[in-house]
């Protein structure tokens, strides 16, 4: 009976991995993603730009200097890996 509980219990961890069900990243990894992600862009200012990560919650929060620079950052941010419904707090300088 103990064998079959293991057995189960591994072809479970297996399968859900092999379906793609891991668990999400951690927030440091999360946030390093999304850091990354958005150094790669050429051109995008970052200075005032805040990434936080709190139990898989994502706040971009700073100032930017366009509007086209605002809607960069959250088109790259929605598609970094294990984001899901951030939270954009950002504001175009004058």
């Amino acid at each position: 009976m103990k064998r079959g509980l293991i057995l189960l219990s591994v072809l479970g961890f297996f399968g859900c991995a092999a379906l793609g069900l891991s668990s999400p990243p951690g927030d440091s990894t999360l946030k390093g993603s999304i850091v990354s992600a958005l150094k790669q862009q050429k051109g995008l200012d970052l200075s005032h730009v805040e990434v936080d990560v709190d139990a898989g919650m994502v706040v971009i929060s700073g100032m930017v200097d366009s509007i086209q620079q605002e809607k960069l950052i959250e088109d790259i941010v929605y598609h970094v890996r294990g984001v899901k419904e951030p939270t954009f707090n950002l504001a175009v300088k004058e």
